[in-house]
């Protein structure tokens, strides 16, 4: 978000206006970084930022000025009531500051923090869930269940300041997106690889020599539905794709037979959080359902994503694909994408990772040297929010990657992405997230790495 001018709150005519470059900050968040300067453009000379008493709660950890501008990284404390706001409006922000206090005078920049609820079940009973949660923290306990409701938005879980979950998140069968067979589902096969059937029925309809395919993980359309299924027991394929969100691909339904309908597809969920996550004894589950009459195939198993900097025991996690009935194909699995740095398993999807808390918030040197792991041989990309290519890198045989980013003084919005065997996979790893408005509703697209450039002199 580029420069803005606040409105003074209680402003003396002695204080002016600071450019801020990145003014929106999210509560729970505990390294918000962003730089200002005057926008009168006057030299400073022994600045220093503080935050303006009685507005929004912010407390700085680091700063760094020089003759030009300030860097600030800030903690941004869970202080505001539950709303019951999944995603908080402009409107909803409370307004904080940073004021630049230098020999020059005093001038002031606008913070705009979002109140952000928490993510809470202290219960045994099932709780049903949908759509996007923009959340401070989270807390689920043991024999806590949050289970998807039939929707075209997947679970998008994205925590700023980490928390724990030892319960169970089900987008079974009748999870978010799911999508039911058809009564119908196109040309005729041979059981277990029939050719698709149409968007609702996503297999082949059963003859009396074949039965129908089952549905595909990770095969669906731009909205998120299911579409096509594919043969049986056969692995999701990458090439689900959507216009803001590449993790909302539930599973296809299973193809019908004449007798009824095929399994339906599964759901899918995705779990990201800036700071750690303890997920002792948590379980996501995302299974197919099964053929619903004899021939019918069953649904694909749907997809979870879980990225966080660092992750206390891996969770237990089922994405298979629904069994078909009589001679109907099994739906194929789904996929588990893990983005942990040092969480690396077999059959498991990785995106981009690195070691978030090694990497600067504020610098005085001009470049910085990244180095993760991605997929083996694949592509990293690394790009300036909003802006302009920074370069890219391969990624070794062990998946490797190592590439040093050209700073340029003030903030810098780093995305990165590999691309792969899996297609194009953006990190969820950062300092904060981007996002993308669709109507009323903001959509998280990454994370993004924020390092402050301030030189000695400009």
């Amino acid at each position: 978000m580029g420069p803005s001018a606040p409105m003074m709150m209680d402003a003396q005519p002695s204080i002016m206006t600071a450019e801020v470059e990145s003014i929106v900050a999210l509560e729970g968040q505990a390294t918000f970084v962003t730089s200002l300067r005057p926008a009168n453009g006057s030299e400073l000379t022994n600045a220093r930022v503080e935050v303006v008493a009685g507005a929004a709660p912010m407390e700085i950890v680091e700063q760094a000025c020089n003759n030009r501008r300030c860097a600030v990284v800030a903690r941004i404390p869970d202080a505001v009531e539950n709303r019951g706001t999944p995603i908080p409006a402009p409107f909803d922000a409370e307004n904080g500051y940073f004021d630049i206090i230098a020999d020059q005078g005093e001038w002031r920049g606008l913070i705009s923090v979002r109140p952000l609820d928490t993510i809470s079940h202290l219960g045994a009973d099932r709780l049903g869930i949908r759509g996007g949660i923009l959340a401070a923290d989270v807390e689920v306990i043991a024999t806590a269940t949050f289970e998807g409701a039939p929707t075209n938005q997947p679970i998008r879980w994205v925590i700023t300041g980490g928390g724990s979950i030892a319960g169970t998140v089900d987008m079974s069968a009748v999870g978010s997106e799911a999508r039911g067979g058809g009564g119908d589902g196109g040309a005729a096969g041979v059981a277990g690889d029939s050719p698709g059937g149409d968007a609702a029925s996503g297999g082949a309809a059963a003859t009396a020599e074949g039965g129908a395919g089952g549905g595909s993980g990770r095969e669906a359309g731009s909205d998120g539905t299911s579409q096509v299924g594919s043969g049986a027991s056969a692995q999701g394929v990458s090439t689900c794709a959507s216009d803001y969100l590449a993790e909302a691909c539930g599973g296809s339904g299973g193809g019908g037979s004449t007798d009824g309908s095929g399994g339906a597809g599964a759901g899918t969920a995705l779990v990201v959080s800036l700071a750690p996550l303890d997920l002792t004894g948590a379980t996501f589950l995302a299974r197919g359902g099964d053929g619903q009459a004899d021939a019918a195939g069953g649904g694909g198993g749907g997809n979870i994503t879980i990225a966080a900097p660092s992750v206390m025991m891996p969770p237990s996690v089922d994405v298979s694909g629904g069994a078909g009935q009589g001679t109907g194909g099994t739906g194929g699995s789904g996929t588990l994408r893990m983005d942990v740095p040092g969480a690396r398993m077999d059959g498991v999807v990785h995106g981009p990772v690195y070691d978030v808390a090694s990497a600067p918030r504020i610098t005085s040197e001009s470049t910085y040297t990244i180095s993760g792991f991605a997929e083996p041989d694949a592509r990293l990309d690394f790009v300036i929010k909003d802006g302009a290519a920074l370069g890219t890198a391969t990624a070794a045989s062990d998946g490797a990657f190592s590439y040093e980013l050209a700073l340029t003084p003030g903030l810098n919005r780093v995305v990165i992405s590999s691309t792969g065997e899996w297609g194009q996979l953006i990190s969820w790893l950062g300092t904060s997230f981007d996002f993308v408005r669709v109507g009323t509703e903001a959509y998280p697209t990454s994370g993004v790495l924020d390092i402050a450039y301030v030189p000695a002199m400009e």
